[in-house]
């Protein structure tokens, strides 16, 4: 029997796909997949499917110029949806972009349970992330060279890991060695993947859209894998460590007012050893040149309002011109890390002996669906005397002095918010609060405490953030421990006041 010729790209969507299946082909093109198949006797029944009357047109014509009328089926259908479960053992989507497949599959979940030949034309990333969502795994990757364009395609066997998200962001853009394998194109494709990223990071570094804000978490993903086979083989950059705190705590749920993210330096510098500061000081950027870090990462901006000059004399333009001079890259991860679950003020009510209950102030969810806000709260296993409360504070957080307004009733219920906080007392005090801990404390919240009955405690800037930066330090050395990045905690920066 005679059969169609195939492109490249086709011909490697067809021989993904199993003999004597049962072949569904959505979107068909021309049904060239199902005719050639069914020529060579690969396939035992084929249907075509496409949304518009013009390509099922074409697809017939194809079917009657091999005499296969009578074994493809041409329905006329959105998706999957005029195709039952129990008539195919393998779907085909080839063509498409990446979000339109996930949403094909998506509205016929049974197809998940198929085996699946996938070739995205746009998307992966978005593709591989809703797959891994849902707890499937790609069995294997296949890129194929057509001209100058590198085609990609996906295989689902019908498999499903024992939980969703599984990969890190980065294997969403760019697949992962296991499913790739010996692949000799996939160099090609991840460097490909890697110089795209550096690129659309550029434009996108300012951006405030959510759905950019989706798009760069692909673009400075941790976890890229390495050219040589491996994942992390290659040094890590500073968009991988950017990637990773944009994980743990998106930049995009930093304060309309604030300005966090990458400030100076360029997202795909190599990054061996990195200085994880509360604050970015003159002294700080000296230690970092003499541990040899390529980035610091801290929580207060260096660089907040706009700079109108940058000079020796000033002392923000001595701090940048010398991370300029080293080439020192900066993160700066502030409100976002506030307002992340187990950022500032987790772990601040952590340091005092508490588990935190959930937010003070909640503000939402991330793209992600996980919970964000500001302060956290908490309780006491037993009820503790405001002063000797006040005590065990100041000496959890190692401070000389705090200044206190002692409540009228005893310790249970504590809320707390690292750093400026004193405008959430108001919500301390809706929730219930015994006592609430926080820093930079205005006279008048002192007053409006004491009027209220709250124990209120004012432990210092420095004293309720910096805990966070001891966290944030081990957890981004935990998560690069197989990458050969080293991340070290400033020993220059300490509080620079004390109280007389």
């Amino acid at each position: 029997m005679t059969y169609p010729a195939l492109t490249p790209r086709l011909h490697a969507v067809a021989d993904l796909v199993p003999p004597g299946t049962r072949l569904v082909d959505v979107g068909t093109d021309h049904a060239y997949l199902p005719a050639y198949l069914l020529g060579k006797g690969r396939i035992a029944s084929a249907i075509a499917t496409d949304i518009r009357p013009g390509p099922l047109e074409r697809a017939k014509a194809t079917a009657e110029r091999y005499g296969l009328e009578a074994r493809v089926q041409l329905r006329l259908c959105d998706g999957l949806d005029a195709v039952d479960a129990d008539e195919v053992d393998t779907v085909v989507i080839a063509g498409m972009g990446g979000e339109t497949i996930l949403a094909i599959l998506e509205a016929d979940p049974w197809s998940f349970d198929k085996v699946c030949v996938l070739q995205p034309m746009s998307a992966a990333e978005t593709l591989r992330a809703g797959l891994d969502r849902r707890g499937i795994s790609i069995a294997r990757e296949v890129l194929v060279r057509e001209g100058e364009t590198l085609y990609l395609l996906f295989l689902l066997d019908g498999g499903k890991t024992e939980k969703g998200n599984a990969l890190t962001s980065a294997e969403h853009y760019a697949g992962t060695v296991s499913a790739h394998g010996d692949d000799p194109l996939w160099p090609e494709y991840l460097a490909r993947s890697r110089d795209r990223a550096a690129r659309a990071l550029v434009g996108l570094e300012r951006s405030r859209k959510p759905e950019d804000e989706a798009r760069r978490v692909y673009y400075t993903g941790a976890g890229w894998p390495g050219r040589d086979g491996k994942r992390g083989g290659e040094h890590m950059n500073v968009q991988d460590i950017y990637g990773y705190i944009d994980h743990i705590a998106p930049f995009s749920t930093q304060l309309d007012y604030d300005n966090a993210g990458l400030l100076m330096g360029s997202g795909v510098a190599e990054v061996e050893r990195v200085l994880v500061t509360l604050d970015v000081t003159f002294e700080v950027a000296k230690e970092a040149a003499r541990k040899k870090c390529q980035l610091i990462v801290s929580h207060h901006p260096l660089i907040f309002h706009g700079l109108k000059s940058v000079t020796p004399g000033d002392p923000t333009g001595a701090v940048v011109l010398e991370l300029a001079r080293r080439n020192i890259a900066l993160i700066s991860a502030h409100t976002n890390w506030d307002q992340a679950a187990g950022g500032v003020s987790d772990v601040l009510l952590e340091r005092l002996g508490i588990a935190s209950a959930g937010f003070l102030e909640p503000a939402g969810e991330t793209s992600e669906g996980t919970p964000y806000g500001m302060g956290a709260v908490g309780e006491l296993e037993a009820p503790m005397p405001p002063k000797e409360f006040a005590r065990a504070v100041r000496t959890a957080l190692h401070v000389r002095g705090a200044r206190v307004v002692l409540g009228d009733r005893p310790v249970k219920k504590v809320a707390v918010c690292g750093g400026a906080g004193g405008d959430l007392l108001a919500r301390a005090a809706a929730w219930g609060a015994d006592a609430y801990v926080t820093a930079d404390v205005k006279y008048h919240e002192f007053l409006e405490a004491h009027q209220r009955g709250i124990t209120l405690i004012d432990g210092g800037h420095f004293a309720t953030e910096d805990p966070a930066m001891d966290v944030l330090c081990q957890r981004l050395q935990n998560a690069f421990a197989k990458d050969g990045v080293e991340f070290f905690r400033s020993r220059r920066h300490k509080e620079v006041y004390f109280a007389l």
